[in-house]
């Protein structure tokens, strides 16, 4: 793959470049490509810049700014679509984007995606951009091809080396979501029915779609305990709604029904986050969020939230909250199962003990 490869073809970047940015992955995915969107907008301020999303993670673009127009695909595992029905509709987004007369497709996932790369060649793009291992994929059928990297980067820095060919450099800026006003206001409303004089909200997430992600419901309990005597707390208690059983969106209602018995609920808001809209609105009035790694703490580092967060089996280091103070607790078992409730009330202490000028982009990783 030459050098070649890595540069913009003379005489194909203006002022008014139109780009398509593909990310059909999940919802922290598409947060983590948030930064790369916000500098391709701060760089080409006249571009018109679209997004290929599906509709599961869609809606964590609502209202962004940066962010002219959303082409939304269904996948068949999440809704009751034929696959028939997903090439007609798939079809039908490849026509309108035609008519945007694409300059630039982006496929913004940090590794090699041949279909995702077929698909924004049926866009028209005039340039298709992606990821590729130089020594495997020889043609990739990619103009712009960025060498796949496992460097010890961040998700967000990862895809954001797209953006070089670009004129992008330096340090990606922050991950960006937009809570819907309406939300946030009938959140903070609710909210102000459970403060205590502290005035000290924390968010509590329950909900993890990996079972290494869940943290054992007992433990949850005592952490609460312990912040509300201790901050004289006040909490939000989120959750996935739904039955444990149920085969198509399993929930936490039983679980979070037990902890609110468990607690009591005078200083506690149950916040079941039946759409993104409630999940971020709702979040977007605590003051910190304790959770799981998972797309809910990546929208929690985008609102800026300081977050305690628990990592299972996945990559830390990849996964890591962008942009935020955050205390990240991963057992040697990569199980969040064996993560201690000293360990999360001594993250949470830390983080509680920030003074507002020391709230930056700094994190500390623990091995517990």
């Amino acid at each position: 793959m030459s050098n070649a490869q890595l540069l913009v073809p003379h005489g194909t970047l203006t002022d008014e470049p139109h780009f398509l940015v593909v990310r059909r992955d999940n919802i922290g995915d598409l947060v983590c490509t948030t930064p790369l969107i916000a500098a391709l907008r701060e760089r080409f301020p006249r571009a018109w810049i679209g997004v290929l999303a599906n509709s599961y993670n869609a809606p964590v673009l609502a209202g962004n700014p940066d962010i002219d127009e959303v082409f939304v695909y269904r996948k068949s595992k999440h809704g009751h679509v034929s696959r028939l029905g997903v090439l007609a509709e798939r079809v039908r987004i490849a026509i309108a984007l035609r008519r945007r007369r694409v300059d630039f497709a982006l496929v913004a996932t940090p590794t090699f995606q041949k279909r995702v790369i077929r698909f924004a060649r049926w866009s028209g793009a005039r340039i298709v951009a992606g990821f590729a291992e130089i020594e495997r994929d020889r043609k990739p059928r990619l103009d712009i091809a960025i060498p796949i990297a496992r460097d010890g980067r961040s998700e967000v820095e990862d895809v954001f080396r797209i953006g070089a060919p670009f004129g992008l450099e330096g340090k990606p800026p922050p991950l960006k979501v937009v809570p819907d006003s309406d939300v946030v206001a009938r959140a903070m409303n609710a909210a102000s029915g459970v403060r205590r004089e502290s005035g000290l909200l924390i968010g509590v997430h329950v909900s993890a779609r990996k079972p290494s992600q869940r943290w054992p419901e007992e433990r949850t309990i005592e952490v609460m305990r312990v912040l509300a005597e201790r901050h004289h707390a006040s909490f939000m208690l989120f959750w996935a709604p739904g039955a444990e059983d149920s085969r198509t969106h399993p929930g936490d209602d039983a679980k979070a029904r037990r902890i609110l018995e468990a607690v009591g609920g005078q200083n506690v808001l149950p916040w079941p986050s039946t759409t993104l809209a409630d999940l971020t609105g709702g979040m977007a009035a605590c003051d910190v969020m304790v959770m799981s790694d998972g797309g809910a703490m990546h929208i929690a580092a985008a609102l800026g939230k300081p977050i305690v967060c628990m990592f299972g089996r996945s990559d830390s280091t990849r996964w890591r909250p962008w942009g935020v103070p955050h205390e990240l607790l991963q057992p040697a078992s990569q199980n969040v199962g064996d993560v201690s409730v000293e360990a999360v009330i001594a993250a949470c202490d830390r983080l509680l003990t920030l003074r507002p000028r020391e709230a930056r982009a700094w994190s500390t990783a623990e091995r517990v």
